[in-house]
């Protein structure tokens, strides 16, 4: 029987790597956005330094899960970008939540609240949904670092 585990494997790592070079290159695009989204929760001073970090472990982990280069190390620097970056969604979740019935309140109630209250339900679902993502991102990366073959071992060794 044929093992066909290094062509899911690499699968994985084209997939995987692909979506974190997407971020990083969006993150990188949009700049003020991602700024703006880090100064939100930690302030002015820390954000662009904070966004610089974030961007540079996005690209840097999805080179090194894609290229099998030193996988190990690729599925830390994905760690440390996604484990910051999940509880921000859930925090944008609750304030996205908490905007919708302020907003849902001041509406006045022949203008209908249901379409207001719909955008709430669909923001609040999209970032937890960003949170499933990211713990599907994090256990890609951990099983690719896991699973590295023996020429992954050789290149960090040598």
């Amino acid at each position: 029987m044929k093992d066909y585990s290094n062509i899911g494997r690499l699968a994985v790592r084209i997939v995987l790597g692909a979506q974190l070079l997407l971020g990083f290159v969006f993150n990188l695009l949009h700049w003020p956005d991602t700024v703006a989204t880090s100064a939100a929760m930690l302030g002015d001073s820390l954000a662009p330094w904070a966004s610089a970090g974030a961007i540079a472990l996005l690209g840097l982990s999805g080179l090194s899960l894609m290229f099998d280069f030193r996988p190990q190390w690729g599925a830390i620097l994905l760690a440390l970008f996604l484990l910051p970056a999940t509880p921000s969604h859930i925090l944008s979740a609750r304030e996205a939540r908490q905007q919708g019935e302020a907003a849902v309140a001041a509406q006045p109630e022949e203008a209908g609240r249901l379409p207001i209250r719909r955008l709430t339900e669909i923001a609040d679902r999209g970032q937890i949904a960003n949170v499933g993502k990211n713990l599907v991102l994090l256990a890609a990366g951990v099983w690719l670092a896991l699973s590295a073959g023996p020429r992954s071992k050789k290149k960090a060794a040598g």
